[in-house]
């Protein structure tokens, strides 16, 4: 089984630390501690956050069990996936960059006799349109590490009036991972023999505004590193996101199923209305194994430091 080597190889990595145990008794503790620990990194569980308003296609996300992943234009940040281009660079970079992956001398050639054709402004244009397009078709699903954010409450869940999920995770080869339903396809979803999943990628605040984007010298690193990058102002999202690239020729769809099992919380906010929370918990009742999710409803605290939140009993809602 894959898990299995995945803790050989662990053991393995830490076998030097073993050599200078000195007793029996210290080398069997030492072992097991290692192989617990291992356990744990490969199966720790983590739960993300989805603030939501309540709204007609809030309740049928609930129903259909799905993701909307949105486009570039539907992102509150205008900034968001703005990744400035360049097209500078030397003969010798390009070479080098076509080395690094294999590109056959004549074709590096064929580039380098590009790069000399972009001073002209018409065809400079024309790639930049070609690669906006290709920005266009990165679709993002955003998830936040935290529910108790009032900025997220504020901005995303209606002012506290609407609600937020809590979708559980799995960590496994470096990365938080949702499980999806069996026959969804994102095109970056994987499969193994626990089910179908797709991964999610932590987003990094800088102060600094993101390096350009060069077609000749940079590869789709580059890229991604500029999905992942967000101002500092943003930093109280503490945000994760999916994406997945849309096939041109094929589109997917932005409504991504997700497994029913990975819905674990349902937060709802201090402001919502009743009939509204009842609606919710028929829904889960009706669609899910409503046993296995937690519901709580937000507080405010007297002190003014925290939210809080307590567990509802969802029973009261279904008589």
């Amino acid at each position: 089984m894959q898990i299995n080597m995945e803790l050989d190889d662990v053991l393995v990595k830490r076998a030097m630390d073993l050599t200078s145990i000195s007793t029996e008794t210290e080398l069997i503790n030492t072992v097991l501690d290692i192989f617990v620990k291992s356990i744990a990194s490969l199966g720790e569980e983590k739960v993300f956050y989805k603030f939501r308003a309540i709204t007609d296609n809030t309740i049928d996300s609930l129903r259909d069990n799905y993701f909307y992943f949105s486009d570039k234009d539907e992102l509150n940040d205008p900034f968001d996936l703005n990744i400035p281009t360049s097209y500078s660079a030397t003969d010798e970079e390009i070479i080098n960059l076509g080395n690094k992956h294999n590109v056959s001398l004549e074709n590096i050639y064929k580039i380098i006799d590009e790069k000399k054709l972009l001073k002209d402004t018409n065809l400079i244009e024309s790639v930049n349109k070609v690669y906006k397009q290709n920005i266009g078709r990165i679709k993002i699903f955003c998830v936040s590490e935290v529910w108790d954010e009032e900025l997220m409450w504020g901005h995303y869940a209606d002012s506290f009036k609407g609600i937020c999920f809590g979708y559980n995770t799995y960590f496994k080869n470096g990365s938080y991972l949702f499980k999806l339903e069996d026959d969804a396809k994102t095109g970056t979803n994987y499969r193994d023999e626990n089910g179908n999943y797709i991964d999610l990628h932590s987003v990094k605040y800088k102060k600094t505004e993101l390096k350009n984007f060069n077609i000749f010298i940079h590869d789709d690193k580059a890229i991604l590193e500029g999905i992942k990058h967000k101002r500092q102002k943003w930093c109280y999202e503490k945000e994760y996101r999916a994406l997945f690239l849309d096939d041109v020729n094929q589109p997917l769809s932005k409504k991504v199923k997700y497994s029913k099992s990975i819905l674990v919380e349902i937060i709802i906010g201090h402001k919502t209305k009743k009939d509204q929370i009842k609606k919710i918990i028929e829904i889960v009742d009706a669609e899910y194994d409503i046993s296995k999710i937690k519901f709580y409803k937000i507080i405010i605290p007297d002190d003014n430091l925290k939210l809080k939140r307590y567990e509802l009993n969802f029973k009261d809602y279904l008589i």
